[in-house]
């Protein structure tokens, strides 16, 4: 099913708005590099409120050249408030849905549980609260 108010592509990269990151093996922290595919090329006509967002080998955050953002779900402020570290708990059955605000420059992290288990699949979005309470999570080793 689509929104047929959403656009299918930014109006500032051309690229989808939306990604879906899947842990595919290698250490905890790859899912979390990998949400880096998910931001679109720095472009120097697009000036973001928060910079340009770069994830770090570690899988962090880094906002530089603006204000300090907001915290997504799953992350935590750091001693440098431009840095956000992932703090979710290690599950291979948990995709990011990685949105990026081409206004602000925020990227938006959803955790989306994909453990039948769970009894938390589909549309329902992740807190941080509920990998750390799942009975069933499927931890990275």
């Amino acid at each position: 099913m689509t929104c047929e108010n959403c656009p299918e592509t930014s109006p500032a990269t051309g690229r989808a708005p939306t990604a879906l990151v899947i842990y595919t093996g290698g250490p905890p922290h790859a899912q979390y590099v990998a949400v880096g595919g998910a931001i679109p090329p720095p472009d120097a006509n697009v000036r973001l409120q928060y910079g340009w967002p770069t994830v770090r080998p570690d899988g962090c955050l880094e906002y530089r050249g603006g204000q300090t953002p907001p915290v997504p779900e799953g992350y935590a402020a750091t001693i440098d408030p431009h840095v956000l570290k992932p703090v979710w708990p290690s599950c291979a059955r948990r995709l990011l849905k990685v949105q990026m605000q081409m206004d602000t420059g925020l990227l938006k992290i959803d955790g989306v549980c994909c453990n039948p288990a769970s009894g938390k699949t589909g549309r329902h979005l992740l807190t941080l609260a509920d990998c750390q309470q799942c009975p069933v999570r499927r931890a990275i080793r």
